[in-house]
């Protein structure tokens, strides 16, 4: 018995389901975006990052942003929240609390951590 011949190769059908995967995320991600969100950029000590925010009289804006922006600075060092809070010397509780948006860090404090964040990524420790 002789095999079935394909005109597609293994590549093509694994680079077709990565397509297929990458529209499908894409056709979530702007379905669940409201319509009177805004994306702005902000730059945190040379390290810019991609925010939405939602109207001009959300009060809790400020505090989703700090979130986010901690939670990307983290992740572009490549930690996980454990490894993060020991390298920087904070008690983990207080960086989850950070995250989770339970409460607001101080901006400078955010500052210094993205200051050294990059810092270390340029002297190529991280």
């Amino acid at each position: 018995m002789g095999s079935i011949s394909s005109p597609f190769s293994c590549l093509d059908i694994h680079a077709l389901r990565i397509y297929n995967q990458i529209i499908h995320i894409y056709a979530l991600t702007t379905q669940l975006k409201e319509p009177n969100m805004k994306t702005t950029i902000v730059n945190i000590e040379g390290i810019e990052l991609e925010v939405e925010t939602a109207k001009a009289d959300d009060k809790e804006a400020q505090r989703r942003i700090m979130a986010y922006e901690f939670k990307r600075i983290r992740e572009m060092s490549g930690m996980n929240r454990v490894e993060f809070a020991n390298w920087l010397g904070i008690p983990y509780r207080t960086m989850q609390e950070w995250e989770l948006k339970r409460r607001v860090m101080p901006e400078y404090v955010l500052r210094l951590i993205a200051y050294k964040v990059r810092m270390e990524k340029v002297a190529g420790h991280i």
